[in-house]
């Protein structure tokens, strides 16, 4: 038989690392036999029989030199039996190219050609690979050691395995020690492999050796690891052999025995797994030679023996001498474990199908004992066995989730996802036959709908139901089939108890954090919930553009616009613009009184009053910022309609809207203050505002992914959220307001997409980490501030609890609150939550009542305020459009008509632009305001970016630098004139041509060198070339008065792996 063995990698126990390197593997391609010059016709092998044969040649190989000369042929051809004349000729008749010696095509040639029955069929014989996985060595305490070792415990015995066709080392164990060891096997690098080959002598030698100094190894003893007894134990353990024996034994010479001696062979103990006890020697049961005389085979001394006995000889006689014979003696056990390599071998597949149809399919304890017999069923069908397989399969995955209801949500998770990934498993694996898919696949389809159905049915008859349970279910059946009858049930029993609405995808909920699933209930965590209102309601989309309408077309009529909106076939912003920029537009009577209650609380002290520090420091601000990082302006308004854009005609009011009467005070019943604020917007897209000032480098020792190269810096934007918090209650106070309302300010759209720039919020963990800390600085600002005015300042927090973001805000603002107050009792009483219910609303609310005792109310604006989360270069944003229909600014403005004309007239704009420094603050003490300063002014803990300064300065013009146009006929057109002596142009250069010449370059600098009279020059001047030595270098240069700066940007061509972001920084 043939036995491949291999140790990979560098040196393992005796092996040597210069042995492995000096394997050659034989050349392969795509299962043919490369042709050599001459040979024939190329031959095509078969894919098994290649591994067949390139593993006869390993072998066969003795020195490991990459062929296989004359002397390891003899050797080899020499045990299968053949004559040393036939190996000779042979030889000849397969070195074709007459270079003494094989190589492989040559090899392949000869065994598809002349190569006798008995060679061919060893090398194409199939070979079972085994690995050794555990090793263990028992060693008699033999007297035989004595003065080998002073002590038998300082052995150290290792294994060797032998091939015993070839006598060549396959592999070696590391060294036990003493008489019982058990080899360590977790220092060798590479797993100790040999095969057996199913032909010859089907097994494979392992040796017990010891090693000496300056002297060859020592053997002990030598045992045979048989091929069927491994493959039978393969199959019953299912690819793997835990314990399986291998008796030990050395041929030591002992004298014959005499006559009158025993001449029984010395017992050999049986191998309990390896092999069969060995056959006695013949020698040992000689026996005597008959008599002279006496008949072939007839015993002496018996009747019948064809003579007389013989008479006694009273001479005595010498006895002969006997020759000592051989004789096998139990040295020892190996114990060994054993697993099938590679796992999945369509050679193991096949003899284990072919022992389970004797045996019975293996015990199967778990489903991942399913799969591996399946893979082994795919590499050889077997019907019978897959419809056993698959009933047994059923009953483990269905036993798994039989108590579900009583399951922690853990362990069911776990259960869940095992089953799921088996399946998966499954399906894969009968993909590679089509014959097992077919009957295979509605029998795990049946699996999959039944454990599901048995999940589903467990959640719904639990009691009490578990949400978490349930969650799992419906994850599990949204993979494998989400229209059984159960799913609808248990998907509204879920939303139902976790107070969701029936509308919300399921999908959202099955991927959203658990921490957020359940409600945090004000009540539980010692707060109060003044109101508690049903879900928002949705508002179509012609009723909320209509009563957009309708304000916009009050908005003009105030500001005495005589044409109408819908007939004049301007937009309002044209209409508005016109009317307020007109030379004779004057603030009517309504609109000054309006006007004069307007004040600003600046966050940053006025030009005269700056160091020359902030001064330059100014200079880097947003200039299209209306309202600076720390402003807040308060205006008065009224609310017009409720949240589901309905009038509010339930409250009874002197007008029906603000500015049907002139004469209409402003202040009374229902007239509150808007505090406007502008939040910081780090995540509303991937171009945020204000992300690129609150980030930093990534750090460059984080594993995970990074997203755009830099990291939202934290704890600056919580801070300066937290000052943004303390100047909106700091101006309330000021206004001397009792109520404010607020909501989760910036923590809805400026937010939400902050994953997409920094990969670490992808965590919902790390989300609600985030807005727990916004959260914290309200109530850090509420302690410090509220509880100090006079009449201290209640502040209504309202929430909204219809979807994933509102439901996590709503939580995170109940938890912070919760954990000021037990550090701060007395803010407790100052803290009102609102649920689901409308900001706007509810300031009419509390501005309409009057206090007993506070008729000084009549003509004021009420004592109540609301905080808006405003756009910083537009107050109310573009609420005129189509566009943010959900978003608060939008919404705020256009249910009220006053909050949009005093929005407007602070704008006097309807659209972003350049901003001067303070334009806030002289805007409104323009229209009749006043300006307060809350000192100390906030510290910014950065200066703000320039992109926006940079923008308010581009132009963006249809033609070229040289002021032509490709028209669509693909002519050239000339749309403006040539730069002048006072204008630069761009050159988008190349870098080769950069460092040559400009002769040779094409495309827009080809035509723009033409311009500049360069294109035959020999070389660009002296300055641009030192200039630019790379990309992303440039240089200006003034050809007479012609004035270009030459660029040289980005090669992507050579960067195969830039990803977009990269390319964009």
């Amino acid at each position: 038989a043939m036995v491949r063995g291999m140790v990979t990698g560098s040196q393992v126990a005796g092996v040597g690392a210069a042995d492995a390197r000096s394997t050659h593997r034989p050349p392969q391609s795509n299962g043919v036999a490369a042709d050599n010059a001459g040979a024939g016709p190329e031959l095509v092998v078969g894919e098994e029989d290649q591994r067949s044969i390139v593993a006869a040649f390993e072998k066969w190989d003795l020195k490991r030199n990459g062929y296989i000369s004359e002397s390891e042929l003899k050797h080899v051809l020499s045990a299968l039996g053949l004559q040393t004349a036939q190996v000779h000729a042979m030889f000849r008749d397969v070195d074709r190219n007459r270079d003494g010696k094989i190589d492989y095509q040559e090899f392949v040639r000869w065994l598809y050609g002349s190569a006798p029955i008995v060679v061919r069929k060893n090398a194409l014989a199939p070979s079972y690979e085994l690995c050794a996985t555990d090793i263990s060595i028992h060693l008699e305490d033999d007297p035989n050691f004595e003065g080998w070792f002073s002590d038998a415990s300082s052995l150290r015995p290792f294994v060797r395995w032998r091939d015993l066709l070839t006598e060549k080392i396959i592999c070696e164990s590391p060294e036990g020690v003493g008489l019982k060891s058990r080899i360590d096997l977790s220092q060798v690098r590479a797993p100790l492999l040999f095969d057996i080959v199913d032909e010859g002598y089907r097994a494979v030698t392992l040796e017990v050796c010891l090693r000496r100094t300056m002297r060859s190894d020592r053997v002990l003893g030598a045992g045979k690891l048989n091929l069927s007894t491994v493959a039978e134990a393969m199959a019953r353990g299912n690819g793997r052999v835990d314990r399986i024996v291998v008796e030990v034994f050395d041929e030591r010479m002992e004298p014959a025995k005499v006559s009158g001696e025993s001449t029984e062979p010395p017992k050999v103990e049986a191998a309990q797994a390896g092999q069969a006890a060995p056959a006695a020697p013949a020698a040992a049961a000689a026996a005597a030679a008959p008599a002279p005389g006496t008949a072939s085979g007839a015993a002496p001394n018996q009747p019948g023996a064809g003579g007389a006995p013989p008479a006694e000889d009273p001479t005595p006689k010498t006895r002969p001498k006997k020759k000592p014979v051989k004789v096998q003696v139990v040295v020892g056990q190996i114990i060994l474990a054993l697993t099938e390599s590679p796992v999945g071998d369509s050679t193991w597949a096949k003899r284990k199908v072919e022992a389970w149809k004797q045996i019975g399919l293996p015990p199967l304890g778990a489903l991942n004992d399913v799969h591996s017999v399946f893979k082994s069923l795919v590499c050889s069908p077997e019907p019978n066995l897959e419809f056993s397989l698959m009933q047994s399969a059923e009953t483990l995955a269905l036993d798994r989730v039989q108590r579900y209801a009583s399951q922690r949500p853990e362990d069911a998770q776990n259960d869940l996802q095992d089953i799921l990934a088996w399946l998966g498993k499954m399906e894969d694996a009968a993909r590679r036959s089509p014959e097992v898919q077919q009957r295979t696949a509605a029998r795990l389809s049946k699996i999959g709908d039944g454990v599901s159905s048995t999940v589903l049915t467990a959640c719904l008859r639990a009691s009490p139901p578990d949400h978490q349970l349930m969650r799992h279910a419906l994850k599990f059946a949204t993979k494998i089939d989400p229209y059984l009858p159960e799913f609808e049930q248990v998907e509204h029993k879920f939303k139902m108890i976790l107070k969701f609405p029936d509308k919300m995808k399921l999908s959202d909920l099955l991927m959203a954090s658990e921490a957020d699933m359940a409600r945090t209930e004000p009540a539980t965590e010692g707060l109060e919930l003044v109101t508690d209102g049903d879900p928002m309601p949705r508002v179509e989309e012609s009723k909320r553009y209509g009563i957009r309408d309708d304000t916009a077309a009050r908005v003009l009529a105030m500001l005495g616009c005589k044409e109408k909106l819908a007939r004049s076939g301007k937009n309002y912003e044209r209409l508005a613009m016109d009317r307020i920029s007109h030379k004779d537009f004057e603030l009517s009577t309504q609109m000054a009184a309006l006007m004069s209650k307007a004040i600003a609380f600046p966050g940053e002290a006025p030009a005269t009053k700056r160091s020359i520090a902030a001064a330059i420091a100014s200079r880097d601000r947003d200039w299209e910022a209306l309202i600076g990082r720390f402003d807040v302006v308060a205006l008065p308004c009224r609310a017009e309609y409720d949240v589901g854009f309905d009038k509010l005609s339930k409250e009874k009011m002197p007008f029906d809207f603000f500015g049907k009467d002139p004469r209409e005070p402003i202040g009374g019943k229902g007239w509150f203050w808007v505090i406007h604020a502008a939040a910081i917007n780090i995540g509303e897209n991937t171009h945020a505002d204000d992300f690129r000032e609150y980030s930093m480098p990534a750090d460059i020792g984080y594993r995970g992914r990074r997203g755009r190269g830099r990291w939202l810096d934290e704890d600056r934007y919580v801070t300066d959220m937290g000052s943004l918090w303390k100047r909106s209650l700091q101006a309330a106070v000021k206004l001397n307001v009792e109520d404010i309302i607020v909501f989760p300010f910036g923590m809805g759209a400026f937010l939400r997409n902050l994953h997409q720039l920094d990969n670490r919020y992808t965590d919902p963990a790390a989300m609600r980490r985030l807005k727990l800390r916004v959260a914290q600085g309200l109530f850090d600002a509420a302690a410090e501030v509220c509880i100090q005015s006079s009449p201290p300042l209640r502040v209504n927090v309202c929430l909204v609890d219809g979807g994933l973001e509102a439901r996590m805000n709503h939580n995170v603002f109940v938890e912070s609150a919760a954990e000021k107050v037990k550090e701060v009792p007395e803010l407790k009483p100052l803290l009102k939550f609102h649920r689901n219910t409308d900001a706007l609303e509810l300031a009419n609310k509390l501005a309409s009542g009057i206090p007993p005792g506070r008729s000084d109310l009549d003509d004021e604006v009420r004592k109540v305020a609301l905080l808006n989360g405003a756009n910083n270069k537009l107050l109310g944003n573009h609420w005129f459009s189509n566009g943010a229909r959900n978003a608060i600014d939008e919404n705020l403005h256009r249910r009220s008509g006053s909050m949009c004309l005093g929005s407007l007239l602070v704008n006097m704009s309807t659209g972003p632009l350049r901003r001067s420094f303070q334009e806030l603050v002289t805007n409104i003490q323009l229209l009749g305001g006043s300006s307060i300063q809350l000192l100390p002014y906030p510290v910014l803990t950065k200066s703000v970016k320039t992109a926006s300064r940079i923008l308010a300065q581009v132009e963006i013009a249809p033609y070229s630098v040289l002021g032509t146009q490709l028209s669509k006929s693909h002519r050239t057109v000339k749309r403006a004139p040539e730069p002048d002596r006072h204008t630069a142009f761009v050159d988008p250069a190349g870098l080769p041509y950069i460092q040559s010449s400009p002769g040779g370059a094409g495309g827009a600098s080809g035509v723009i060198y033409k311009f500049l009279g360069i294109n035959h020059d020999p070389a660009f001047p002296d300055d641009v070339r030192q200039a630019i030595q790379e990309p992303l270098q440039a240089k200006f240069h003034a050809y007479g008065e012609r004035l270009v700066i030459h660029v040289v940007g980005p090669n992507f061509q050579g960067r195969y792996n830039c990803t977009h972001e990269e390319a964009l920084e």
